[in-house]
C-alpha cells in the first residue's frame, strides 16, 4: 500500500461530478438548500432559539458561570468533531479508487457533503477551477461550501456517521429534560459550526471582510481562535512525509490541538502502511468516537 497526493485525471473528475450530483439529488433538504439560499435560515433560527432557551435558564436563576462553562464545552466539542472528521476526510482523499458512484456507495455510503468540498478544495486551484459549484472563486461556490459545512456538522441536519434522526431525537430529549445544560451547550456547538466555513474563508479569501466583519474576525485571529494565513499554508503543502498536516487551521484554531492532531494523523498514517490496512477504516472510528463524546457530554454534566 502506498499513499500519495496527486491531481485527478479527466475521467476521475467526471466521476467526482457524478458522485457529487448523486449525493445532492438523494437528499431532499440538502438539494433544496443548495438551490435556494432561503433554506439556510434554519441555522440562524436554531441559534436564536437556543439563545432564547439559554436566557430563560438565566431568568430561572441558574448560574451564569456554569452556563458559560457549558457554552465553552459545546464550542470545544465542535472543534473536536471537526478535526477528527477532517482527518477522516483526508484519509478518504488518499483512496482515489473510492471516488465513483458504485464504489463509494458500497464501501462508505452517503458521505457528508462537506467531504466533497474538501476533496475538491485540495484538487483544484484558481488556475484549474474545474467545478464552479465547489469553488471559492465565485459567490455561488462560496455559499455552497458554507452550506456543506453547516449541513454536515449541525445537529439539525447531520446524518453521518450516526443516523440523523438519532442525533435529532437525543438533542430534543436533552433540551426537554435538562435545558439549563443542553441549551448553552448546544448553543456553543452550533455557533462553532456556524463559524467553521467563516474561519476557512478567513485563511483563504477573507470574503467576510466585505460585510464589515473583518475587525471582529481579526480579533479572533489575534486571540488564536482563528488561524492566520501562514498557519494554514502548510495544510496545502503536500510534501510532508505523511502528506497532510494542520487539521485545525481551517476550523476553530488551536496551535496546541493542531500539533496534537498532526501526531494523531501521523500515527494512523504509519499504522495503515505497516499493517496494510485502509487508513479511512481506522479514522472512521476516531470521528465516530468524537461524535459520541459530543453527544454524551451533556449527560456527563447532568450526573
Amino acid at each position: 500500500m502506498k499513499y500519495e497526493h496527486r491531481q485527478l485525471s479527466l475521467t476521475e473528475r467526471d466521476e467526482f461530478r457524478k458522485l457529487f450530483e448523486r449525493r445532492v439529488r438523494f437528499d431532499f433538504l440538502l438539494y433544496n438548500m443548495l438551490n435556494d439560499k432561503a433554506y439556510s435560515i434554519i441555522y440562524p433560527i436554531a441559534i436564536i432559539t437556543l439563545t432564547m432557551l439559554t436566557m430563560l435558564t438565566i431568568i430561572q436563576n441558574k448560574s451564569i458561570f456554569l452556563l458559560i462553562c457549558y457554552f465553552c464545552f459545546g464550542l470545544i466539542s465542535t472543534q473536536l468533531l471537526f478535526s477528527t472528521a477532517h482527518i477522516w476526510a483526508h484519509s478518504l482523499m488518499l483512496e482515489y479508487s473510492l471516488w465513483d458512484i458504485k464504489t463509494m456507495k458500497s464501501k462508505i455510503g452517503n458521505v457528508p457533503i462537506v467531504i466533497f468540498a474538501a476533496f475538491y478544495h485540495h484538487h483544484s486551484s484558481k488556475y484549474d477551477d474545474w467545478m464552479n459549484k465547489l469553488s471559492y472563486h465565485n459567490d455561488i461556490g462560496s455559499f455552497i461550501i458554507a452550506m456543506c459545512h453547516w449541513h454536515s456538522f449541525s445537529l439539525l441536519t447531520m446524518n453521518y456517521p450516526m443516523p440523523g434522526f438519532l442525533v435529532k431525537v437525543l438533542t430534543f430529549l436533552y433540551l426537554v429534560y435538562c435545558p439549563h445544560v443542553a441549551a448553552p451547550y448546544f448553543l456553543g456547538y452550533e455557533i462553532g459550526v456556524f463559524l467553521l466555513p467563516i474561519s476557512h474563508d478567513w485563511v483563504h479569501k477573507r470574503n467576510i471582510s466585505e460585510y464589515y466583519m473583518g475587525n471582529i474576525f481579526s480579533v479572533l485571529e489575534t486571540i488564536g481562535l482563528f488561524a492566520t494565513k501562514d498557519d494554514h499554508k502548510r495544510h496545502h503543502i503536500h510534501t510532508h512525509t505523511t502528506i497532510y498536516q494542520g487539521f485545525t487551521s481551517s476550523g476553530l484554531y488551536s496551535s496546541y490541538l493542531d500539533s496534537l492532531f498532526d501526531k494523531v494523523w501521523d500515527y494512523f498514517f504509519n499504522a495503515s502502511l505497516k499493517y496494510n490496512y485502509p487508513m479511512y477504516e481506522y479514522t472512521w472510528w476516531l470521528m465516530t468516537s468524537a461524535l459520541c463524546v459530543t453527544l454524551i457530554i451533556p449527560l456527563l454534566i447532568m450526573f
